[in-house]
């Protein structure tokens, strides 16, 4: 206790950093039970951007290797239901695939697919 004492600011910053951690837990389980697949799986898509999207001509290249089996684990989803999704995703232009790397072309589009309820 005497630590605590003499340095709240310590306790106070573990405190919020534990905070943080439970938010974004409780977040990601509020999102595995009641978000669609489509939406999860954009919101994955985005978060995976944010940290490993390279821009490219005509849309952002997403530098990090994903097979469909992968996605399809990151938001507890089967691989076929996935599959389907990104095959729509293809066809109305939002992102394409070159092996197992994706090239996001619609941003926007995406963030209102992440923002879906359907």
């Amino acid at each position: 206790m005497k630590i605590a004492e003499s340095y709240p600011v310590v306790y106070k910053n573990l405190f919020y950093s534990g905070l943080q951690r439970s938010r974004k837990i409780y977040g990601a389980l509020d999102a595995a039970l009641f978000d669609a697949l489509s939406s999860r799986l954009a919101q994955r898509l985005l978060e995976l951007l944010s940290r490993y999207g390279q821009p490219l001509e005509g849309g952002t290249l997403l530098a990090f290797q994903l097979s469909q089996n992968d996605l399809a684990q990151l938001i507890r989803g089967s691989r076929q239901r996935v599959n389907k999704v990104l095959r729509e995703w293809t066809e109305q232009g939002i992102l394409s695939m070159r092996g197992d790397y994706y090239i996001i072309h619609d941003l926007g589009l995406l963030q209102t697919r992440a923002d879906s309820d359907e």
